[in-house]
């Protein structure tokens, strides 16, 4: 606003507060609050007005994608390739890693030596008597001779002073070995409990995505990435709105739907100003019935994953590398659209009177033709910014195409993460207000934004990265324009006669038009005498030259931007020898490697997240109730212990469609080998046979999953029998007496 239109409502304000008997302080509130909505909302106009022209690209991307063209034939290779790509691209929710973080190892624990008992001089003895009193002297006698028993009065005192010495040391040593057990229990119980907690990440951030549905979500954001240049993804903690100011996604729970019936009470009450009332108390009875069969929870608690779309996502200028933005950008702001109806029961200390001066957005009706004029061909030069959204609304803010559900057209909400302010705020286009107050992410992450990009493609300098639609737009249009251009020609060379008209008469020439199949058809020529074969013949044609239409190298050239070869579109043009098509594709994993590295990256700092997330909300019961009765879960950790607790990693090419036949040939020259070392190593380390055979347990899992069976490995790998009170003898199954030598722990 000009300065001058400023100082209007700043006056007009102030009378009214004065009318009012607002207080100073209030209505200081106020002002500054409306002055910083206002702030916002300019940035993030002046933002979308900066990258109009990217919107544009967006419309026309979207539109090639879709196989819109404005050709007599049309050939959506876009389409069918970005298809083939996502299939490889992101295939299966990815492995989630969560391994002990290293630390340093502690010093070397010693094992006490166990002492040497005394020489037993009893046979010494024996032995020294008898030299002294020679063959057949008793040995009862012999001890009592005075020179015998001065000769061995030494030995024995050594040997008693020695035993005395050896009784303290066994001592000791029996002190020591308990301390040196009890330490390397609590060590072993130490890397327990850690391995324990690894697991229990690994098991709880894996179910949570799959209970928030991430596949469906990253399969468009993938789809999106290819299309639109970025694929954006949105990850978040919900308990009954009370986490997540604004989500496409939502949980179902009482608290929500008690709310909306709330407002459609209000709305149906309110008759004179409610449009449809007859339609409101109708869908306010229907709400009734549903919430008194309701089998939903009570309280939603749970992770939502969305995929946003990349005209939704408002980046600020300055930030000169878009696909970082999450790491550079000092705020970050998603567009969400919704019914005024849901707005007032998402943000219900809004008065009702605000949402009136709120600017109204409108649907775009889908359009399915796949061919259009020219004039309407996807392009850049004719797509506006706007066409890149499925919500416009017109020039003036006034919408152009009014619903008719009495419920209002669409809100346009902007929730805005200020990074630099720590600070979450929300606002409305058109409301000089904040819908929620502003406040600080309830449960914070190390990255703070919430929201995870990937960029396939990018280039250097450029603030956007480039689509592969983008970069192969050219490509399709030559591919249609050659095969409309052939089909124009073969409609060009129709087949026909040319008669004499001289020698034929008009009538005798309408037989032959008339005439059908297998018919004898008498035709008289007129008094020329010229033969009938002189007067028909048949009509020329132009001569197609193949080498002008030809598709194969757009398709070569197509394939080449791609890196997808004819084999994965499930058509072959050319025979390959069995090398050729090795090398192709060896050439296509090493393309969907490099493309899957911003996938992986992504997923990686949404694994991250997910666990920050899970350890701040997620209690011992949570986790036992989702990962097991073993689960490990250290309640007073904080997000800052995650890094010294567990490594959260993603396995590397695990979204992809696995390569089965070559992974089986490995796996079966592989297995055997780790059979044998799996055995030889718990030997030497000294492993209980319960955790070599869980090692081997794992080995036949992996080898059932590789052969494409789904019997569980539980019906083919024997289990835990009760324990009996002694071992039993294989050969007659009586108790087997065996000796059991005890070995500290340790």
């Amino acid at each position: 606003l000009t300065p001058e239109q400023n100082a209007v409502i700043d006056t007009g304000l102030k009378e009214a507060a004065a009318v009012d008997g607002q207080p100073d302080a209030e209505y200081e509130a106020k002002k500054e609050e409306k002055a910083a909505v206002d702030w916002w909302l300019c940035q993030i106009k002046e933002s979308r007005d900066f990258d109009a022209a990217m919107y544009r690209e967006i419309a026309t991307d979207r539109g090639y994608a879709a196989g819109l063209s404005a050709h007599d034939v049309s050939v959506n290779l876009i389409g069918s390739a970005i298809d083939v790509m996502k299939s490889f691209l992101y295939a299966r929710n990815p492995d989630v890693a969560c391994v002990p973080a290293r630390q340093t190892s502690l010093p070397t624990l010693q094992r006490p030596v166990v002492p040497v008992p005394p020489e037993d001089p009893t046979a010494r003895i024996g032995a020294m008597a008898q030299g002294m009193a020679g063959e057949g002297t008793p040995g009862v006698s012999l001890l009592a001779d005075p020179n015998v028993q001065a000769s061995i009065a030494p030995v024995l005192g050594q040997y008693q002073v020695s035993l005395a010495k050896y009784q303290q040391e066994q001592q000791l040593f029996q002190a020591e070995m308990l301390m040196y057990a009890s330490e390397m229990n609590r060590r072993r119980q130490l890397r327990e409990e850690r391995k324990r907690f690894s697991e229990t990440m690994e098991i709880l951030i894996s179910k949570s995505w799959q209970l928030a549905d991430l596949k469906s979500e990253a399969r468009q954001a993938v789809g999106a990435g290819l299309t639109t240049k970025l694929g954006w993804m949105k990850l978040a903690w919900h308990e009954d709105r009370g986490l997540d100011p604004v989500s496409v996604k939502r949980l179902a729970s009482l608290q929500e739907n008690i709310a909306l019936i709330d407002v459609l009470r209000a709305q149906a009450a309110a008759g004179s100003e409610t449009p449809n009332l007859d339609a409101k108390r109708q869908e306010l009875t229907e709400a009734i019935a549903g919430l008194q069969a309701a089998t939903e929870v009570i309280t939603a608690r749970g992770l939502i994953v969305d995929a946003v779309a990349t005209e939704d996502m408002t980046v600020p200028l300055g930030v000169t590398r878009v696909a970082a933005a999450t790491g550079s950008a000092p705020w970050l702001a998603q567009r969400v659209f919704m019914r005024e109806s849901q707005a007032l029961t998402d943000f219900p200390d809004v008065p009702k009177e605000c949402w009136k001066k709120a600017t109204r957005y409108s649907q775009r009706k889908p359009k399915m033709t796949v061919r259009v004029a020219f004039e309407d061909h996807p392009g850049v030069e004719v797509a506006k910014d706007s066409d890149a959204s499925q919500f416009f609304t017109g020039a003036n803010g006034d919408t152009t195409e009014m619903s008719v559900s009495g419920d209002g057209d669409f809100l346009c909400f902007h929730e805005i993460w200020d990074k630099k302010a720590n600070m979450v705020r929300t606002v409305c286009e058109g409301v000089d207000r904040y819908v929620r107050v502003p406040h600080a992410p309830e449960i914070a992450v190390t990255r703070f934004y919430p929201f995870y990009n990937m960029a396939f493609v990018e280039a250097d300098g450029l603030r956007y990265p480039q689509s592969l639609v983008g970069r192969s737009r050219g490509l399709q249009d030559e591919y249609n324009a050659r095969r409309s251009a052939l089909k124009a020609q073969r409609a060009r060379n129709k087949q026909g006669i040319l008669a004499d008209g001289t020698a034929l008469d008009h009538d005798e020439a309408g037989k032959i038009q008339v005439s059908v199949e297998g018919e004898i058809t008498y035709i008289k020529t007129t008094g020329t005498q010229k033969s009938i074969q002189n007067v028909f013949m048949a009509k020329p044609i132009v001569q197609l030259d193949p080498a002008l239409y030809e598709v194969e190298s757009v398709r070569r050239d197509f394939e080449e931007m791609w890196g997808i070869q004819q084999a994965l579109q499930g058509g072959i043009q050319k025979e390959q020898t069995a090398t050729e098509a090795d090398i192709q594709q060896q050439g296509f994993q090493a393309r969907t490697a490099f493309m899957r590295e911003p996938l992986e990256t992504m997923l990686q700092e949404m694994a991250v997240a997910t666990a920050e997330i899970l350890l701040q909300r997620l209690t011992l019961d949570d986790a036992r109730e989702y990962a097991g009765e073993g689960a490990v879960w250290p309640e007073a950790a904080t997000v800052a212990d995650l890094g010294t607790l567990v490594n959260v990693t993603i396995k590397a090419g695990s979204t992809g469609r696995p390569n089965t036949a070559s992974e089986r040939n490995a796996w079966t020259q592989t297995a055997p080998l780790l059979m044998q070392l799996t055995q030889q190593i718990g030997q030497l380390r000294g492993a209980s046979p319960q955790e070599t055979a869980d090692k081997l347990e794992n080995i036949v899992e992996i080898t059932l999953q590789l052969s494409g069976s789904s019997i569980p490995v539980e019906e083919v790998v024997p289990q835990e029998s009760m324990p009996t009170d002694q071992p039993m003898d294989p050969a007659t199954g009586a108790p087997e007496v065996v000796a059991v030598t005890r070995i500290p722990a340790g």
